[in-house]
């Protein structure tokens, strides 16, 4: 890769797994007739948005853990 940014690679990890809730959500809709999705939409992204670089971490620190085992 020529460019890397962590910004950048959070911001577009936190817009997959939005639009993979909003997906979800918009499926949950069609099959369920519950009012108050769109509120439940806009409630996930935030915890979203926090979430994606706590995971990303998590993964950093397991990828690591496990080339140390390794060597």
């Amino acid at each position: 890769m020529p460019y890397y940014n962590i910004q950048i690679s959070v911001f577009v990890g936190s817009l997959i797994y939005i639009y993979f809730w909003v997906s979800i959500n918009a499926i949950l809709m069609k099959l369920l007739n519950v009012n108050g999705h769109i509120v439940i939409i806009f409630a996930g992204i935030p915890l979203i948005a926090y979430l994606v670089p706590n995971l990303r971490e998590k993964r950093i620190e397991m990828l690591v853990k496990q080339t140390i085992d390794k060597v």
